[in-house]
């Protein structure tokens, strides 16, 4: 069993863990700089994960971008290295609150 202590301090940015499922949380304003700094997280959990004898599986792996609805459109993709590949790319429209009937 991989230590948690091991991976959450192998990355400086957010890492969610729950179950076999986890989450990468880069913040930023700059999409260059978001799609390098996830690359390196990836990087370093890759070596992390190497180092404990395990990998990480692209299939399941893909970058998601959550944006506010004016910021969303300004972007059409970002692209994140990871071994050679790039991963998948989803984008998600935060709408900043619940939507209210009047």
């Amino acid at each position: 069993m991989l230590p948690l202590n091991d991976i959450t301090s192998a990355v400086k940015f957010k890492l969610l863990l729950y179950a076999n499922d986890s989450a990468l949380i880069v913040p930023g304003n700059n999409t260059k700089e978001i799609q390098q700094e996830l690359s390196n997280e990836l990087e370093s959990i890759r070596e992390c994960l190497i180092d404990n004898k395990l990998s990480l599986y692209l299939g399941k792996t893909q970058s998601i971008l959550f944006a506010s609805k004016g910021n969303l459109h300004k972007i059409n993709s970002i692209q994140v290295q990871f071994t050679g590949s790039v991963l998948s790319f989803t984008q998600m429209r935060n709408s900043m609150g619940p939507k209210m009937d009047h």
